[in-house]
């Protein structure tokens, strides 16, 4: 199956894989006091990683899991691999057997059915291992709710037949780093290494602490997407998009069938700098109580908004996108009261520029 013959789904992000070239950087160090400090904070080109690396010498960088279309994460839509994190203090053994299970878990045919070359596995250089499967394996596209979509994963891998304590459920948010392969550990001076699924069964942890002294690299063959690892990924997105309707919208007025004068009006008079958020929010409750779609009240709220996509006051895509989002996923409603209060707002803000643009005259 084609990624291009999929079905597009209606948190998918509208933003090509292309667009996602932006990571968050940081890094962990010490003080002239000796105590230990981390910055972040740092956004620039996902490929400027190696100049990152050379900067702090390699020793405790890190870098996002996700990687961004724009330099502020929190608009951002978020786009990258599925990752795992098994770590426990004073015990690694138990974080790599947790490991090997939920490895073998993931192969199994009625689970994402995926070939051995599809798990990339790390020795963090301290106290665990990081398990990540490169995106193409699951068809993963862009989307503001992925780190969602992976704890759902990762949730149901840590639960059943074995209760997974070392499978880190804290790591699954928009901008969580991880340290970068093949970089140094600030406080143990070991390397995050590469190991194969061999080398993680059967080395010893001693053995693999000692291999950890220094960075190398393994070959790995091109990733393929495989189909069963694609439906299960699909299965998740459409579980996360059902708990979000039962979450926030167990409300559903009736639709009116009709567009009341007031709502025409904020229609009409397109946005006004200093009412546009509280407009779209409106605009977007209304037709989202029509029963439209998220992605037919997204493009209408999108054509109202077009004056003002250029210009020195524009109103950026992402600004809209978060907008409508989260409104249209909510369960607020506004009264006919407010919303006539706001068309007339609009309305007095129309009269008064004519009426000025007339004296001017």
């Amino acid at each position: 199956m084609e990624l291009s013959q999929k079905k597009k789904t209606k948190s998918e992000s509208d933003f090509p894989v292309s667009s996602f070239i932006y990571s968050e950087f940081g890094n962990a160090y010490r003080n002239k006091q000796g105590e230990p400090r981390f910055n972040r904070n740092d956004f620039r080109f996902t490929n400027q990683a190696d100049i990152f690396r050379m900067e702090k010498k390699n020793v405790g960088v890190y870098r996002s899991a996700f990687s961004y279309n724009l330099t502020d994460p929190y608009e951002s839509d978020v786009f990258g691999s599925f990752y795992m994190d098994f770590d426990k203090a004073g015990d690694i053994q138990a974080a790599r057997e947790d490991a090997l299970f939920v490895i073998w878990k993931m192969q199994l045919r009625t689970s994402f059915n995926l070939p051995a070359e599809a798990f990339r596995i790390y020795f963090s250089g301290k106290k665990g291992f990081h398990v990540v499967i490169p995106w193409q394996y699951m068809g993963v596209f862009p989307s503001p709710f992925l780190h969602e979509y992976y704890r759902l994963i990762a949730e149901d891998l840590r639960s059943g037949d074995s209760e997974l304590d070392t499978l880190d459920m804290s790591v699954y948010e928009k901008r969580r780093l991880f340290r970068l392969e093949n970089s140094q550990h600030q406080e143990t001076g070991l390397y995050k290494i590469p190991l194969t699924l061999g080398q993680l069964s059967s080395l010893s942890v001693e053995q693999i602490e000692r291999l950890a002294k220094q960075n190398f690299l393994i070959q790995y063959p091109k990733p393929i997407m495989q189909p069963k690892a694609y439906d299960k990924f699909m299965e998740y997105i459409k579980r996360y998009e059902e708990g979000l309707e039962r979450k926030y919208r167990p409300y559903h007025p009736e639709p009116l069938g009709y567009v009341p004068e007031s709502i025409q009006d904020l229609m009409d008079n397109g946005p006004i700098e200093g009412q546009r958020n509280n407009t779209m929010a409106v605009l977007t409750a209304f037709w989202r109580d029509e029963g439209l779609e998220y992605n037919e009240v997204y493009d209408t709220i999108k054509g109202w908004a077009y004056p003002d996509l250029s210009g020195p006051n524009r109103i950026s895509e992402s600004e809209i996108k978060a907008t409508v989002r989260s409104l249209y996923y909510s369960n607020k409603h506004y009264s006919r009261k407010t919303v006539e209060q706001y068309a007339k707002e609009a309305n007095d803000y129309i009269e008064s520029i004519v009426g000025k643009q007339n004296k001017e005259e």
